[in-house]
């Protein structure tokens, strides 16, 4: 009864912490490097529908100190558009843990802290898997007495592109699979000769023995086919890789969730199996006594045939997907072939071509001014109404600024480009990589910057630029070109950019005092290209960039 008391006395002033905003006593071990607890995820590196038994860990770090005396509730939060949502959670008082994904999940809070853990995992990696991760560990600090939560530090499991050897991998688990269901299979004839035998004088009229036994045949005949095509298949997978040909990887994901589908099948079909055969020892003991169960009998029996069909099917299924997929890796060494015998100049135009489509913007967090066509994929849009930076407007003595921001969240491969050019830095965040930041003070005017909650920030614009000399200045960048966007201009000409046509405008940000004295906008560090008019007003230099 106690217990329960302390139970709903730590959440309701947990509760009660998240929702004022209050300051919480985060505790932290003494080495700055290390947290009390610690969050793991196995394997290392994950591939959606191919890497299986991923597994993300929440335990106490043994090297390090914690100052809870006693923890009550230990919780495992993903990052989703700038939130953390609930992946699991176990409590003191709970038995199981509670999960929110579609994972297997485990843990419990021990009396010592050492025994305490929480774990989740995916039975095959899945879109779902990737993101950010945290762990919280709830409970008394034996110096304060009083609640306090200690962190982890964050994990992330970043996407891995499937390779044409991930694929043969998969295939080669394919055909044990395969194997092991042909062996399940033989096992299921044996089983049920041995059950008709048993029981011929009470089933001398059934046809549901029979039947199972011509279809557990036909079965296992076709399963030996697809074990031979996955055999072939894997010959000609790697014929493939030795081409350095890229394998078309939605017949073998589908194939993967098929074999998966029938592996449960057969699961199922197991426990068919021993239930009957309990049923049947039980037969055996007074046969006179027990028939009833033979009525139990016969839908178990019903109950096999229709499982023994459907895994019929599906391993036809299969042998239409095989066939399918000989067919693609056969027009893949016809596509090899073609690119062995195309030009240098044509293969680099198609990688460009093909990397500008697919490819995501840069890593880091930034922002860019928003066009009037809308912010391009991948990026929020900041601000209000449906204004841009192409058409912006005087409300008084005000200038309204929209932009588009990345929020930085998954983290990408690839840095930006060298060149010339500035992009807008996201407040309180850093520059990335390669950029130097600056900034335009307008203390002295009624220009206000707010942030994408609408919380005023401050009276400075900053940016992220970059200088990379004369000659990457006139080289072009490679960016994604399906969608309107603009960057800052800065060293006086435009960065071109691969596949996309450019356009150079001015916008006023604001009117300078009377005084007309450009110094009274205080700037510092790296900025664009600013201009001013005879009438006073100061002008950023954007590149609006379409593609041609």
């Amino acid at each position: 009864m106690f217990g329960w008391i302390v139970q709903a006395l730590a959440v309701l002033l947990f509760t009660s912490y998240a929702c004022s905003g209050a300051k919480a006593q985060q505790v932290t071990s003494s080495s700055a490097s290390v947290t009390p607890f610690r969050l793991t995820y196995t394997p290392t590196r994950v591939v959606a529908h191919v890497t299986r038994d991923v597994t993300v860990r929440c335990e106490y770090d043994s090297l390090s100190q914690t100052r809870l005396e006693k923890v009550n509730w230990v919780r495992m939060l993903k990052e989703s558009s700038g939130r953390w949502q609930l992946v699991a959670e176990v409590r003191d008082v709970d038995t199981t843990p509670r999960k929110m994904l579609n994972v297997t999940a485990s843990g419990r809070i021990g009396q010592d802290v050492r025994n305490t853990f929480l774990e989740v995992t995916w039975d095959v990696a899945s879109e779902e898997t990737y993101g950010t991760y945290k762990c919280e560990a709830i409970g008394f600090d034996k110096d304060t007495h009083g609640f306090a939560v200690e962190l982890t530090s964050q994990v992330v499991i970043a996407n891995e592109n499937m390779t044409a050897t991930d694929i043969l991998d998969l295939l080669r688990n394919l055909e044990r699979d395969v194997a092991d269901i042909k062996d399940k299979t033989k096992e299921y004839e044996e089983f049920m000769s041995s059950f008709g035998g048993n029981y011929a004088d009470l089933n001398s009229g059934h046809t549901g023995v029979a039947y199972i036994r011509n279809e557990i045949d036909t079965l296992h005949h076709e399963i030996d086919c697809v074990v031979a095509n996955v055999s072939s298949l894997t010959g000609t997978v790697e014929s493939v890789i030795s081409n350095n040909s890229t394998f078309a990887t939605g017949a073998v994901i589908s194939l993967n969730t098929d074999v998966r589908q029938l592996k449960e099948k057969v699961k199922h079909l197991d426990r068919i199996v021993i239930s009957l055969n309990k049923t049947s020892e039980s037969l055996a003991k007074d046969v006179s006594d027990n028939k009833k169960d033979l009525s139990s009998i016969d839908k178990q029996i019903g109950a096999l045939e229709n499982i023994v069909h459907s895994l019929s099917e599906q391993v036809r299924s299969y042998q239409k997907k095989f066939e399918n997929l000989s067919e693609e890796v056969s027009q893949l060494n016809e596509r090899c072939a073609a690119v062995a015998n195309a030009s240098s100049s044509d293969l680099s135009t198609n990688v460009l071509n093909d990397f500008s489509k697919q490819h995501a913007w840069p890593r880091g967090k930034f922002a860019l001014p928003r066009p009037s066509a809308g912010c391009p994929a991948d990026l929020t849009f900041v601000g209000k109404g449906d204004m841009s930076l192409t058409s912006p407007f005087q409300n008084g003595g005000r200038t309204n600024y929209y932009y588009c921001e990345s929020s930085g969240a998954i983290e990408r491969k690839d840095y930006w480009p060298q060149g010339s050019y500035c992009i807008n830095k996201v407040f309180d965040s850093a520059c990335p990589s390669g950029f130097a930041s600056g900034r335009l003070n307008f203390s002295y005017a009624d220009v206000k910057v707010y942030n994408r909650m609408g919380e005023y920030v401050s009276s400075v614009l900053e940016f992220c630029c970059r200088s990379s000399g004369s000659a990457s200045a006139n080289t072009p960048m490679v960016l994604p070109t399906e969608s309107i966007f603009m960057l800052y201009r800065r060293g006086g000409q435009c960065q071109p950019v691969q596949g996309m046509s450019v356009k150079t405008y001015t916008r006023m940000i604001v009117r300078v005092p009377p005084t007309c004295d450009p110094d009274v906008s205080v700037s510092s560090g790296a900025i664009p290209d600013v201009r001013y008019s005879t009438d006073c007003p100061m002008q950023l230099v954007v590149c609006h960039y379409k593609k041609l």
